[in-house]
């Protein structure tokens, strides 16, 4: 992948793995409902499914928290599919991608070049990392076209009512 000659290294750890890639077919089947690697599994590349594992599991606390407690019904919870199925779908897409990249041959190497030289510009690293972190994620959450609508909200400047300076970062912190 990297292009480096590694033959006449000593491993300190081997592992194998292939692309086993799979994708559940619902998210939810009455009481059950599935989340992270029960709901998705693919190529194990930079904790991209650890993240869309945390992200589905919030997403489906909040839903079954409010169910439980009679603040909702479960239209909530069949909600929860239409969100972060697409996520999964999206994430073993881009797995595969990168599968393909990571474990293709010579044959790949002229891609990887072009890549390479593609992500070099602010824009298309700011578009992979987005796509790799899961942080372009945006929720259809109905009309209106500001570009914050659906997504997280970004570290933001904020003032108490104290006047006391602070974050929306720092008040999520506890």
């Amino acid at each position: 992948v990297s292009g480096e000659n590694i033959s006449a290294a000593t491993p300190l750890w081997v592992s194998a793995f292939g692309d086993a890639a799979r994708l559940a077919d619902a998210y939810r089947r009455g009481r059950i409902l599935l989340a992270g690697d029960a709901a998705h599994i693919h190529l194990p590349a930079g904790g991209q499914g650890m993240n869309v594992g945390i992200q589905d599991a919030v997403n489906l606390g909040w839903r079954l928290g409010n169910v439980v407690t009679g603040r909702a019904g479960d239209a909530l919870l069949d909600a929860y599919e239409a969100e972060r199925r697409p996520v999964g779908a999206e994430l073993v897409r881009n797995t595969r991608a990168q599968a393909a990249l990571f474990l293709g041959g010579p044959e790949m190497q002229p891609l990887r070049e072009v890549l390479t030289q593609v992500f070099r510009t602010e824009e298309a690293a700011r578009t992979l990392a987005g796509l790799i972190s899961g942080l372009d994620l945006r929720y259809d959450v109905g009309p209106g076209n500001h570009p914050l609508l659906g997504r997280r909200m970004p570290p933001t400047p904020l003032t108490l009512p104290d006047r006391t300076p602070t974050t929306s970062t720092e008040l999520l912190r506890t």
